[in-house]
């Protein structure tokens, strides 16, 4: 008898860990690609988000099942967030953009891991 997988595997932690690492180790150049000024407290912002996609990367590769819910609210309320920028401040409106886009992948590809099925169905 073989053992099968009961757990689906988390894929999307480890692309959002890769993010997190891109966003720690090269905030500057993350902000040039991003067309953002970058200034110390830009600098600190994407920082900050390179943190918050690690801690949320160990929370779903370590609970997935249980906690994939949250990390798609958790990403569509930052895609929120980052279009809000984007319609108040023009100087930051192709990084919120940008980051809104991001969001959204993430959104979509953590629902897709929950349900390879292709089937979108309510978050319930």
């Amino acid at each position: 008898m073989i053992a099968t997988r009961t757990r689906p595997f988390p894929t999307i932690g480890l692309i959002r860990a890769g993010w997190a690492c891109v966003l720690l180790s090269s905030p500057r150049r993350v902000l040039n690609i991003y067309g953002a000024p970058v200034e110390p407290s830009s600098l600190k912002v994407v920082r900050i988000l390179g943190v918050r996609h690690a801690l949320q990367a160990g929370v779903e590769i370590a609970r997935w099942p249980q906690w994939w819910r949250a990390g798609v609210l958790v990403d569509i309320a930052h895609g929120l967030s980052a279009i809000g920028l984007a319609a108040s401040a023009p100087r930051w409106r192709r990084a919120g953009l940008t980051e809104g886009v991001i969001a959204a992948t993430f959104v979509s590809f953590g629902y897709a891991c929950k349900h390879p099925s292709g089937s979108f169905k309510v978050l319930r």
